[in-house]
């Protein structure tokens, strides 16, 4: 059995060698795109982006920090059964799920 350090050493591993790979890719990636595009292009491309990622996080509504607000309430109340927490859980994630859905396509289109 490993120990509590030997585990948080081992996560922390897997966490910075994930960052460093996602980094090396996206790296890769975005020199594929600017040869590809080329400068002006890419301009549009990075200006299309910037827009559409405004537009994620107004969308996002802060639906996702109310999503773990509620989900820490149901994990800390201590007279639920499995059944009924699961139960729930998959409630509220099902509520944020069709928000977020319609919020989506209202502000998508």
């Amino acid at each position: 059995m490993t120990s509590l350090t030997q585990a948080v050493a081992k996560n922390t591993f897997v966490q910075v060698a994930g960052r460093f790979l996602s980094l090396i890719f996206g790296v890769w990636t975005i020199s594929l795109v600017m040869r590809y595009f080329g400068p002006e292009q890419y301009g549009y491309y990075s200006i299309s982006l910037a827009f559409l990622q405004v537009v994620g996080i107004i969308v996002d509504f802060g639906l996702y920090l109310i999503t773990l607000k509620y989900l820490g309430e149901i994990d800390g109340e201590i007279n639920l059964s499995p059944l009924e927490r699961q139960q729930r859980s998959s409630a509220v994630m099902q509520n944020i799920f069709t928000i977020r859905f319609f919020q989506g396509y209202f502000f998508m289109a």
